[in-house]
């Protein structure tokens, strides 16, 4: 992956912390890493200077909004082990979300 985004010229690589969904909340238990483990994981790959990685771990996740390509969206909260309250994306009103799942 870090040899593919540094041939592509990508300015860094950012890997996200599994929130299983659907099909994938089954997968949870057997194939979900604990943020240490990803971590670790991580520290193993050969990296570049001009490509730096980083990894968004579960802890430090809160307070952004996902957009999923079916045009869900959700707010990320901190520690998430799941994804919850999704909502379809109608307009740039649903871009705050903090109507329906009190978060600003």
């Amino acid at each position: 992956m870090t040899e593919l985004a540094a041939a592509l010229g990508a300015h860094g690589v950012t890997f996200l912390q599994m929130l299983p969904i659907g099909e994938g909340a089954a997968l949870a238990d057997a194939e979900q890493l604990t943020d240490d483990e990803a971590t670790d994981l991580l520290a193993e790959l050969s990296t570049t200077a001009a490509v730096p990685v980083r990894l968004r771990t579960r802890e430090a996740a809160g307070g952004f909004t996902v957009i999923r390509a079916d045009g869900q969206v959700w707010r990320n909260q901190p520690g998430s082990h799941a994804i919850s309250s999704l909502r379809p994306l109608l307009g740039v009103n649903d871009l705050a979300l903090t109507a329906r799942d009190g978060s600003a």
